[in-house]
């Protein structure tokens, strides 16, 4: 049987049904983040710059949680729901990870889940050394 970590911050909001990370040895798999705070209630409605950095802030929580930093984010995967709000969403990212270049894909989708949702962020970290 495989180890496995539920992550689960004690400052991002609570989630039903899922982990906000789980990690597998050295690698921890953090859920898409979107613009969520700390009570569960969207940041900046209609706006890609609030929600990005919202969802950048839980992401770096997750980070501390497991004794990372940005350095040793490996991959990133975004869902943009508007072509136009990209140049923004990807300076707000650029904040945490423009010094370490993880490999990174975008995709445009129609919509996410959560209504007046305009990003959600998902990423792939390695620990140099397993944490428990």
């Amino acid at each position: 049987m495989i180890n496995k970590r539920l992550i689960n911050p004690a400052n991002i909001h609570a989630t039903r049904g899922y982990s906000h990370a789980i990690q597998v040895g050295n690698t921890v798999y953090i859920a898409g983040q979107v613009g969520l705070d700390r009570d569960g209630k969207l940041v900046g409605k209609d706006d890609p710059i609030a929600q990005t950095r919202q969802a950048v802030e839980n992401i770096k929580a997750i980070l501390d949680e497991v004794g990372a930093g940005a350095q040793d984010i490996v991959k990133m995967r975004t869902y943009v729901t508007d072509r136009e709000n990209w140049a923004a969403i990807l300076k707000e990212i650029g904040r945490l990870t423009a010094k370490h270049c993880p490999a990174y894909t975008t995709v445009l989708v129609d919509g996410l889940l959560l209504p007046g949702t305009i990003v959600e962020i998902e990423a792939i970290v390695v620990l140099e050394n397993e944490k428990a």
